[in-house]
C-alpha cells in the first residue's frame, strides 16, 4: 500500500534529475565530432554501407583509406565532396564526419 505522502513524479524527471546540475555545463561544451570512413556499392546505397573505421580528424580518415587501399589508390576517382569511387572493385568510399551526443540516423 502506498503512502498518501509520497509525492509521484514524473519517471522521467526522476531518471534524469542526478545529472540535472550538469545540464549548463553540457550546454556550454565545444560540439566534438569524429569521422567516419565508410565503404559502399559504386552507387553508394545505404543498405551496402560498412563503416571501417571512426577517427579524431578527416587527415587520419584519409591515411587510413590509403593504407587500406594502397596499390590501389589510383583505381579511385572523386566522386562528389568526400567520395571516391573505383569502377574496377565496384565499390565506393566517403569520408562523412558525425557530431558526438546527438541523436540521429547515421
Amino acid at each position: 500500500m502506498q503512502n498518501e505522502n509520497t509525492d509521484c513524479k514524473d519517471p522521467i524527471q526522476l531518471l534524469l534529475a542526478p545529472y540535472a546540475k550538469y545540464g549548463e555545463q553540457l550546454d556550454n561544451e565545444k560540439k566534438q565530432t569524429v569521422w567516419l570512413l565508410e565503404e559502399y556499392d559504386q552507387y553508394f546505397s545505404k543498405a551496402s554501407r560498412t563503416i571501417l573505421g571512426v577517427f579524431s580528424s578527416k587527415v587520419n580518415a584519409s591515411l587510413a583509406m590509403v593504407d587500406a587501399y594502397s596499390g590501389e589508390e589510383r583505381q579511385f576517382r572523386k566522386n562528389g565532396t568526400d567520395q571516391w569511387v573505383s569502377d574496377v572493385l565496384s565499390c565506393g568510399i566517403m569520408i562523412r564526419e558525425v557530431e558526438l551526443d546527438k541523436f540521429e540516423e547515421l
